[in-house]
């Protein structure tokens, strides 16, 4: 079963956290007492932000948003068995 962008927005919407492929790259968006953060592995660099809908809003990926390049992410197969498990 696919996991689409409607799944994903409500599991971080339970503060679920993710991590994802894109373009042979991976990152994490993951929460703490500051918020919300999109990291790319290997960087220490990330981006911060206070909610979700800021998250979706504002995380650009080479200027396009998550739900603009949705078709091309590939989740991590361990956060679809934990997304299963905690359903």
């Amino acid at each position: 079963m696919e996991y689409t962008y409607q799944e994903f927005i409500e599991d971080l919407n339970m503060g679920h956290e993710i991590e994802f492929l894109l373009d042979g790259d991976r990152y994490s968006i993951s929460y703490n007492n500051t918020g919300w953060h999109v990291t790319k592995f290997g960087n220490e660099e990330y981006s911060a932000y206070g909610n979700v809908n800021e998250l979706l809003e504002n995380a650009k990926f080479k200027d396009n948003s998550l739900q603009e390049i949705w078709h091309k992410i590939k989740i991590d197969s361990n956060d679809k068995i934990r997304r299963k498990i905690q359903s």
